[in-house]
């Protein structure tokens, strides 16, 4: 009788912590769901600049930006994009981090001498909000630095000299930020 006892009691276990499992797996399973949940919603995307451009050859551009005035570039400010060279105009896509409005822009390139790009069209888009500035208004609105050569004929940057410590590239014109915060931000 004592064994038919024990046996009894053991089952009666056995069936009990076989229940345990199948509620934790709802509970993980429900965890899993709320964590894709999670996942798939929408990352808030920051300010979106598009160049649309020929760049011959490889190269990485960085966009750097500041904010709130600031007049030095913060080493941790800015987006790098690696371009495979091509000779035909490709899209270079730079994001923003979200809640980033930035009060000054330049592009650096890091390019050999008599290397660059040329710049048929730059587009602007946050919060379905975009400005577009066309190919025959690129110099209105980016300025070469020291470093670089701008032709006007045919929107190309281009590497002048190489100094250590410092990249050629453009800045953006004051006029640039104002349309920004004008028609984006």
């Amino acid at each position: 009788m004592k064994n038919l006892y024990f046996v009894f009691i053991f089952c009666i276990a056995l069936v009990s912590c076989k229940d345990d499992k199948k509620g934790n797996k709802n509970i993980d399973n429900d965890a899993n769901n709320v964590e894709n949940q999670v996942k798939e919603e929408p990352k808030e995307e920051g300010l979106q600049v598009t160049l649309n451009a020929v760049v011959a050859s490889d190269m990485d551009l960085l966009l750097r930006y500041t904010e709130k005035k600031t007049l030095q570039y913060s080493p941790k400010d800015f987006v790098k994009v690696s371009v495979i060279g091509k000779n035909e105009p490709q899209d270079i896509l730079f994001t923003l981090p979200a809640n980033v409005y930035p009060t000054d822009m330049r592009v650096n390139f890091k390019g050999g001498i008599n290397e660059g790009l040329s710049i048929n069209k730059a587009n602007f888009n946050m919060s379905q909000r975009s400005f577009e500035i066309p190919k025959n208004k690129i110099w209105n609105f980016f300025n070469p630095n020291l470093l670089t050569d701008f032709n006007q004929e045919t929107n190309t940057f281009v590497v002048k000299k190489e100094k250590k410590n410092t990249l050629p590239g453009f800045n953006f014109r004051p006029i640039l930020i104002e349309k920004l915060e004008e028609k984006i931000f």
